[in-house]
């Protein structure tokens, strides 16, 4: 009996949890501890103390907020497949754009889920991960392959796929009203830093002024519905 119980604990997916809002962390851990075969042997809130927790723990599944503050889920994604490449990674987002699912899956996660799905959607995508499987909520893998086939058809590029990761990320704050200030203090950088983003990311979108920049970020982000 005893050897049975013991294989079966030593069976079960050791994962960490990276999220910052403490609420949905511990209704996810519920959720995951509710399937037999799961354990979430650690939580953390931001990148550096996931990375941390993960060379401590040694999970087989991370689930990554991509939200972060500081260090967002696609950077600690990357960070996470150079330093545990054999570690299995599920993003887990409130943003409906494709762009940001291409971006998870292009630094390495497993799979990309919405936040909004229910718990056993959640289970699924978990179960389809480690199972080997690349894991894409169903509302994206239709756009994503829309996406594919405008490319090929060469409708035009993509403005946003000429962004970097945190020139995206300073775009979408933009979108959201933030000042130069505020996103400098939510991404750890300086203004100076953010103000150079900018530039740059007027270059790349032939935009001519700060207003028209600030402009179209905020009609980008009101017709994704980007949360606050």
């Amino acid at each position: 009996m005893v050897a049975k119980r013991a294989a079966a604990v030593a069976a079960r997916t050791r994962i960490v949890l990276v999220e910052d809002h403490a609420v949905f962390q511990q209704g996810l851990t519920w959720i995951i501890e509710q399937e037999s075969g799961f354990e979430v042997c650690g939580t953390a809130a931001e990148g550096h103390e996931a990375l941390a927790r993960i060379k401590a723990l040694k999970p087989d599944l991370v689930i990554v907020d991509i939200g972060l503050p500081g260090m967002d889920g696609i950077e600690l994604t990357r960070r996470i497949r150079e330093s545990f490449p054999k570690v299995l990674i599920l993003i887990l987002s409130m943003y409906k754009e494709t762009l940001y699912a291409e971006r998870a899956l292009k630094a390495g996660a497993n799979g990309y889920l919405m936040k909004r799905e229910n718990g056993e959607a959640v289970i699924a995508a978990i179960r389809a991960v480690v199972a080997g499987r690349t894991y894409v909520s169903p509302e994206f893998s239709e756009a994503m392959l829309q996406r594919v086939a405008a490319a090929g058809r060469k409708t035009g590029a993509f403005a946003l796929d000429l962004l970097s990761d945190r020139e995206l990320q300073v775009y979408r704050r933009l979108g959201q009203g933030r000042s130069t200030r505020q996103i400098a203090d939510e991404l750890i950088i300086s203004m100076k830093t953010v103000e150079a983003h900018k530039e740059r990311i007027r270059a790349k979108m032939n935009l001519a002024t700060n207003a028209d920049l600030i402009q179209q970020a905020i009609h980008w982000a009101r017709s994704e519905d980007l949360p606050d």
